[in-house]
């Protein structure tokens, strides 16, 4: 069975569970975890639990761990998804276990190997200061043992593609050199953290914020600045604000101009959330079937493509927005494969399905499937302009709606000739027409619904008591 197919099931039962079982869950794996104990399907259980926790709100008090410990620093620039390129200051969740075995598996042999018994010693006891302490430790002594490697491996093999075998792909051989990087700077990286503010405001304030924070950076190479942006974004209210602010800065907004100045990483990582955004919405259409979380990514690339577009020049041989111009029709296209069948789930949602001579309550994935469609076909109709599936989207919706006018009344007026055995399947129609009224006609075409469900029901009733 495949990872993603199985890890979908896992989210599924974990779903199921209480809150409080999930959370012995994770308290168990990760006391494993102190003692060193590693295992791929616990990690296969905790990526499910992340989706998972993703959708409830759940929130697990942490079991403190050597690994974690010694990945703290890179806490707020780990990310979930995977990127179809690198982004310089973001780390795939995935690499850091290849990373963390051939730590404990192949450099710390002979090496710091007591400094790694330490640390997960002092795990074991839940001495949180200690391990900080321990975590930062090991971080010194892994960084020229790590370079050490590197350096080796290149000069004795023509390049790094042996690390990559060892370490799984490419991909994490590329989060190890910015990790690598933070590493050494890691005071430097620490009090541009502390300078900047929780949320930085938008405008000017927030801008002479991000200078200050900044200027921890003296004296470094402005390769590990760009990394910096990894941590920046997060505080940021708009992530768009990037763009804004590097023009600011740099007094252009051509981005022939703006390309020469130190600000210039700043688009580039606007570009890479752009990129994410993408790959959240692919992930929560493709795994979890999440319109949430997809609506909401969605909402945010077009914020993002907005805040580009209308504070750049738009150079359109520009490298910046050659590249914006492919992002959009990556959006595109994967939306367009979630639109072009949305009538036809929300006919078969709708429509009255009978077996044996009694009405078919709709079953509960289809009722899903046209939720799901109907929110994303109204969030695509929002993001339009950052889209190129405008006839697409426009004609869709006339659809939807005509569907949702006429099904939703036939809904409404089966109602009035309600019985014993058509009941349950009557009322879940119609109150899928309600929601799906609402969500693409608005609320108070919702309400209106409801009070002609109500009138059809009070209709009925009356009916029922003239013939008894």
């Amino acid at each position: 069975m495949a990872t993603d197919e199985l890890t979908t099931k896992l989210r599924s039962y974990l779903q199921g569970l209480s809150g409080d079982a999930r959370a012995l869950i994770v308290r168990s794996i990760e006391q494993s975890k102190a003692r060193g104990e590693m295992s791929q399907v616990h990690d296969l259980i905790l990526s499910a639990m992340r989706g998972v926790m993703r959708n409830t709100g759940d929130v697990f008090p942490r079991v403190r761990t050597a690994e974690r410990a010694f990945f703290e620093p890179l806490t707020p620039i780990i990310i979930d998804e995977h990127m179809p390129d690198k982004e310089r200051g973001r780390i795939e969740r995935r690499s850091l276990r290849p990373i963390w075995t051939w730590l404990t598996r192949d450099l710390a042999q002979g090496r710091f190997d007591d400094t790694l018994a330490d640390a997960r010693a002092t795990a074991a006891i839940d001495d949180e200061k200690a391990l900080c302490s321990c975590g930062r430790k090991l971080r010194k002594t892994f960084l020229p043992a790590a370079r050490e490697a590197i350096e080796e491996t290149e000069a004795r093999y023509g390049g790094l593609h042996r690390l990559a075998g060892q370490l799984g792909t490419p991909r994490v051989v590329e989060d190890l050199h910015d990790m690598l990087d933070i590493f050494e700077h890691e005071d430097v990286f620490a009090e541009f953290r502390r300078r900047l503010p929780a949320k930085v405001p938008p405008g000017r304030d927030g801008f002479q914020s991000i200078n200050l924070a900044f200027g921890a950076f003296e004296g470094t190479p402005l390769e590990v600045q760009i990394l910096a942006y990894g941590y920046l974004i997060p505080r940021l209210g708009a992530p768009g604000d990037l763009v804004r602010y590097a023009v600011e800065e740099a007094h252009t907004d051509r981005p022939s101009h703006l390309r020469k100045t130190r600000h210039a990483p700043a688009v580039s990582a606007l570009l890479g959330e752009i990129t994410r955004e993408i790959e959240v919405v692919t992930n929560a259409l493709e795994r979890d079937r999440n319109s949430d979380t997809a609506v909401n990514a969605l909402r945010r690339f077009h914020e993002h493509v907005r805040a580009m577009t209308s504070a750049l020049d738009n150079e359109t041989q520009d490298n910046w927005f050659r590249r914006l111009a492919q992002l959009r029709t990556r959006m595109s296209d994967r939306l367009a494969h979630e639109i072009e069948p949305i009538p036809g789930i929300l006919r078969r949602a709708l429509k009255a399905v009978a077996k044996d001579g009694v009405e078919i309550v709709p079953d509960s994935f289809a009722v899903t499937e046209a939720n799901v469609g109907a929110r994303l076909l109204m969030a695509a109709r929002h993001a339009a302009e950052s889209l190129a599936i405008n006839s697409l989207v426009t004609d869709t919706h006339k659809q939807v709606e005509q569907l949702i006018e006429t099904l939703g009344q036939r809904a409404m007026d089966d109602l009035e000739k309600i019985g014993p055995t058509n009941r349950d399947a009557r009322l879940a129609r119609a109150e899928l027409a309600i929601d799906l009224g609402a969500i693409v006609l608005g609320r108070e075409y919702g309400k209106l619904m409801q009070r002609k469900r109500d009138a059809a029901l009070g209709a009925a009733q009356g009916s029922s008591r003239r013939a008894s």
